[in-house]
């Protein structure tokens, strides 16, 4: 399946998404999308959006070896999970459209995408959140949308001003962490364990 990362915030599948103002979930459109920080991002004033596709070998098993444990750490019935494919897209330090110079607010987060070929996860990481919405747009909208019109889930604050202080909850215990099972259309963001990873 074609997958495109794009600069507004979005991971999205057969198709490229421009729209730089977030939709409220669900949205009906064929495309699933995986939406970290769905916003208008702009790296024309700084900061850099940057992916990598990793196959688990050996000079590789220590990213592997941390994100299996995160995991394991957030889904009990996952105890003997070891992915073996891992996409991780970063949007460090970027600023928002209408930014009026580089000393603007930035924001940095990062999704990482991983399997074992069975069973599917994503991990959104959120580090110096600053801005919620960019220009004239929406806060921005974080989560999944199957482009079904019915699979969706939408972390709360998603599309509110609230939406700046994702780096300080998570579903998993963890500051600035969200993890969520993919693989099938019931999409699981609650963890059933916490712990300090």
């Amino acid at each position: 399946m074609l997958m495109q990362v794009n600069n507004n915030g979005v991971i999205s599948f057969l198709a490229a998404v421009s729209q730089f103002n977030s939709y409220s979930f669900p949205v009906a459109d064929g495309r699933p999308i995986i939406t970290p920080f769905w916003a208008d991002v702009d790296t024309r004033k700084g900061g850099t959006l940057s992916y990598r596709e990793v196959l688990r070998f050996a000079q590789d098993d220590g990213i592997f070896l941390a994100a299996d444990d995160i995991i394991r750490a957030s889904f009990v019935d996952m105890k003997f999970f070891l992915s073996s494919w891992m996409f991780i897209a970063t949007w460090d330090s970027v600023a928002f459209y209408g930014a009026s110079n580089q000393s603007a607010a930035r924001n940095s987060f990062q999704a990482v995408m991983m399997t074992d070929g069975r069973y599917s996860f994503a991990i959104f990481n959120y580090r110096d959140i600053n801005w919620a919405a960019g220009g004239s747009s929406s806060p921005a909208q974080v989560g999944f949308n199957a482009g079904d019109g019915v699979n969706y889930y939408s972390v709360p604050g998603s599309r509110t001003a609230a939406v700046v202080d994702i780096e300080t909850t998570s579903n998993i215990g963890v500051s600035g962490r969200w993890v969520f099972r993919t693989d099938n259309s019931n999409i699981k963001g609650l963890a059933s364990t916490t712990s300090g990873v």
